[in-house]
């Protein structure tokens, strides 16, 4: 995986395909690996970003108790500094999409 550096934030993050990115949301009790499958499909249209939150995965901050913010915080740093314009979230992932959605 591949890391940015967020606010004192290590973010791991895998891309695959080409074209516009997406980036899949995961819930609270998963990882990346649970939308790792949309990044395995070979679409030439679409690429797929695949990071890992706090507290799950690879990405920095382990053990450390985690706010919607902050994960909101994360995604969007994410997002700036890919260039990324669609995003998507299922369960917890929907309510970080919220997050940035107000910001």
């Amino acid at each position: 995986m591949r890391r940015l550096e967020a606010k004192g934030t290590t973010i791991a993050y895998a891309r695959t395909g080409a074209g516009p990115p997406i980036v899949p949301m995961h819930g609270a009790d998963a990882d990346h690996s649970i939308v790792a499958r949309l990044s395995a499909q070979p679409d030439n249209h679409r690429a797929v970003i695949v990071y890992g939150r706090r507290d799950s995965g690879d990405t920095g901050k382990p053990g450390q108790l985690s706010m919607l913010e902050d994960l909101g915080h994360d995604a969007a740093a994410l997002i700036k500094k890919l260039d990324i314009e669609n995003v998507y979230g299922t369960s917890n992932g929907g309510l970080i999409t919220e997050v940035l959605a107000g910001s």
